[in-house]
C-alpha cells in the first residue's frame, strides 16, 4: 500500500469515527450531554498541544541535528502511541465516572476503534516504506 492510500484510509477512518461518535450522542439525555461536554472541557482545549509539541520537536530534530531520520521517526511514532494510549486511558476513566448508558459507550468504543485502525494503517505503511 502506498503512503497516499494510507493517508486516505487514515483520513477516512477519522472522519467515519467522528461521525459515529456524534451519532452515539443521540443516546444521551440533555443532562448527560452537558456533563460529557463539561468533563472533557480541558481535553478539548489542550488535547492537541502534545501533538503540536511532537511535530515541532520532530521538525526541529530533522532540520537542525544530525540524528538519523529513522531514529527521529521512531521516537515521533513512539511518542504518538504513548499519547494515544494516555488519551484512551483518560477518556475511558472519565466516561466510566460519568455512568453513561452502555449503548453510548459501545458506539463510542467502536468509533474510537475505527480511528485507531486508520492510525495503525498509516503507521504500518510509514514503517514499511521507511518514511
Amino acid at each position: 500500500m502506498s503512503l497516499e492510500i494510507a493517508l486516505i484510509v487514515f483520513l477516512g477512518t477519522n472522519i467515519a469515527g467522528r461521525i459515529l461518535s456524534e451519532r452515539a450522542m443521540k443516546n444521551l439525555s440533555v443532562e448527560q450531554k452537558a456533563s460529557l461536554v463539561d468533563a472533557f472541557r480541558g481535553q478539548r482545549a489542550y488535547g492537541l498541544l502534545p501533538i503540536f509539541v511532537l511535530l515541532a520537536v520532530n521538525f526541529l530534530m530533522l532540520r537542525y541535528t544530525s540524528v538519523s531520520r529513522s531514529l527521529i521517526s521512531a521516537v515521533y511514532w513512539a511518542g504518538l502511541l504513548v499519547y494515544l494510549a494516555g488519551t484512551f486511558w483518560f477518556t475511558r476513566t472519565r466516561l466510566a465516572a460519568l455512568h453513561l448508558p452502555q449503548t453510548y459507550l459501545t458506539q463510542f468504543g467502536i468509533a474510537r476503534a475505527i480511528q485507531y485502525v486508520g492510525i495503525g494503517v498509516l503507521l504500518a505503511v510509514v514503517i514499511a516504506e521507511g518514511v
